[in-house]
């Protein structure tokens, strides 16, 4: 299952990616991934509202294989529009190795403009 989280700047993205994560039971088998390039309280996925929670930073999505382990079932993204790669890891992680997967992001710019992988996932899921 992969649910994508989309919207305007400040429209709760991050809120909602983040009340998905605290519905998980076993937090021992979630992961949590922010974008390297994404500086605004580094190594931390937090919300307007106080909430925060430690991230793994990564560059692209190929890199969230390598932090995976056979007890994982579940992975957040946010700010995924700051990530580059191919969205076909995505997919092989969520059909292949029947992982659930929860992505946030911006689909656009400011100005409207397309921004980063976010529509190719929009596109793909």
């Amino acid at each position: 299952m992969i649910k994508v989280i989309t919207g305007p700047m400040f429209s709760g993205k991050s809120n909602e990616l983040l009340d998905e994560y605290d519905k998980k039971y076993h937090k021992s088998k979630i992961l949590l991934f922010k974008p390297f390039i994404d500086t605004r309280d580094y190594g931390v996925v937090k919300t307007r509202s106080g909430k925060e929670i430690k991230a793994i930073l990564i560059k692209d999505l190929k890199e969230i294989k390598k932090y995976l382990n056979a007890r994982i079932t579940t992975i957040f993204i946010d700010e995924a529009n700051f990530l580059a790669d191919d969205v076909k890891v995505l997919l092989d992680l969520s059909i292949k190795k029947d992982i659930d997967i929860f992505i946030a992001g911006l689909n656009l710019t400011s100005e409207q403009e397309l921004f980063g992988i976010m529509p190719n996932i929009l596109a793909a899921f």
